[in-house]
């Protein structure tokens, strides 16, 4: 009875236009293995979604791997600790399409990006950035049971190393500074296991650089 009133409820909701609408911006397929060989493939749901999107996408999936990493847990931390000092190294010199992502994390000894689609042992992370209204966005993320902290936090850097190419000038400038930004807001104290933060950091960063370089802003 209880499940059948829930139900009511969200039909009225829908009918009404209370519940807000998911549209569907980019996407990401990461497939790892257990020797951490990485395929990615990455989607625009529409044809005129623009090249910045990819930079939301990096930028709300790394604030989102960070709050997984429990503050309690001290090897969390530790991994949390290594994920940003890993994307402060990449982010020490400008990161443009022909950056070696993973020569300059020093973790290209350590995973390697594929080609092709691993079928063994495989673990499939796929992430998804909508647009809800009035300059919300929802980071839908699926991480699978048996992929393990080293497989999550490779990962953002195996994302970061795949949007390079799509990305234009400006969408190249937004990322850079919008990123330098994000590390600006943790050191500062903002915590980034807090539930608020793994929103409006990546949200707050983005639109300072949108307005910084010419590039739209969060649709209102």
């Amino acid at each position: 009875m209880e499940g059948a009133k829930e139900s009511k409820w969200g039909w009225l909701k829908k009918l009404l236009g209370l519940q807000p609408t998911l549209i569907p911006l980019v996407s990401a397929r990461i497939v790892a293995d257990a020797e951490y060989r990485y395929f990615l493939s990455l989607s625009r749901h529409h044809s005129q979604v623009p090249p910045f999107e990819f930079v939301r996408l990096l930028l709300h999936y790394y604030a989102r791997v960070l709050f997984l990493f429990n503050p309690a847990d001290t090897q969390m931390i530790e991994s949390a600790k290594e994920l940003m000092e890993m994307m402060r190294a990449i982010f020490r010199r400008r990161v443009d399409p022909d950056c070696d992502v993973l020569q300059r994390g020093g973790i290209d000894q350590a995973m390697t990006l594929v080609k092709s689609e691993t079928q063994e042992k495989r673990r499939e992370i796929t992430t998804t950035l909508y647009y809800i209204r009035r300059g919300e966005l929802y980071l839908k993320t699926d991480i699978p049971k048996n992929a393990t902290t080293q497989h999550i936090l490779y990962s953002v850097p195996a994302l970061l190393q795949s949007i390079l190419p799509e990305l234009d000038a400006r969408s190249v400038n937004v990322l850079n500074y919008a990123v330098a930004k994000m590390h600006e807001a943790y050191q500062a104290g903002k915590s980034f296991s807090e539930l608020g933060n793994m929103s409006a950091i990546p949200t707050e960063t983005f639109d300072s650089a949108a307005k910084l370089f010419g590039q739209p802003p969060s649709p209102e």
